[in-house]
């Protein structure tokens, strides 16, 4: 089977994340800075998706909240510029348009497997460039994940996470 790269595109695709807090509220935010590929058939049949998503990008819209996340003590960007996920195993059809994503999601070297809905949207051939749109959603335990300084103050137990990933085809895959 032919498969096709496509690049990720970074000024167009943010990961965005939710967390229940103290029982009382909800905290919420996105990363900016996503970057990856994604290598597939012509229906996206057989992805191997690898995205990498930049640490110091995290925007809460709470300049303290966004440096306390890119700490030493949750994040630590500076030590870990990056999350990365790298899909395992394929891709499943579950309706239609509609298929679930396995992979393997990095934390601060910790590695923790998560199951991502993957709800394709469109693709749009503009002259000689064609774009891809997918939206993703899944949840990270942050207990499993090792991220265990807010899950063991009983803050935050799950992150649920969306994405929007635009897609750039980049050529065929050798």
């Amino acid at each position: 089977m032919r498969k096709f790269i496509w690049n990720i595109s970074e000024r167009k695709s943010v990961l965005h994340f939710k967390a229940k807090y103290f029982t009382i509220g909800h905290l919420s935010g996105s990363f900016n800075k996503i970057r990856g590929q994604v290598i597939a058939g012509p229906q996206f049949e057989e992805p191997e998706v690898d995205l990498i998503v930049s640490t110091s990008s995290v925007e809460t819209l709470d300049g303290e909240l966004n440096r306390k996340i890119r700490s030493a003590d949750i994040l630590d960007s500076a030590a870990f510029p990056d999350l990365l996920f790298t899909s395992v195993g394929g891709c499943r059809a579950s309706s239609g348009v509609i298929w679930e994503l396995e992979g393997d999601f990095k934390i601060k070297q910790i590695s923790s497997t998560i199951n991502l809905i993957v709800n394709f949207s469109t693709v749009k051939i503009k002259g000689r460039k064609t774009t891809a749109l997918f939206h993703l959603f899944g949840e990270i335990d942050l207990k499993k994940s090792g991220l265990t300084v807010l899950y063991n103050k009983g803050i935050i137990e799950r992150l649920d996470v969306s994405a929007e990933i635009e897609l750039t085809k980049a050529g065929e895959s050798t």
